[in-house]
């Protein structure tokens, strides 16, 4: 179960843009921030949004690794019935 908590890529990824965003959290309030966009090495897209008070290498390397994990590892789904 702690794989799949934190899964580890295996396409890598590249950073493609960073634009600033603000969401409105659960209390209202506005929240300014970075959306990160990145591409993953098996060509898929998808973007993290971090809080300015979160943003820095190690946080946005860790949420672009996990969902990059996750694609890689829904990519390779295989089932039946």
């Amino acid at each position: 179960m702690s794989q799949a908590a934190n899964p580890l890529p295996t396409s890598g990824w590249t950073v493609i843009a960073q634009v600033p965003r603000s969401q409105v959290n659960s209390t209202g309030q506005l929240v300014k921030g970075m959306e990160v966009s990145f591409t993953s090495g098996g060509g898929v897209s998808g973007s993290v949004w971090v809080p300015l008070t979160d943003y820095n290498v190690e946080t946005v390397r860790a949420l672009i690794a996990h969902q990059v994990a996750t694609f890689d590892a829904v990519g390779h789904l295989t089932g039946s019935g």
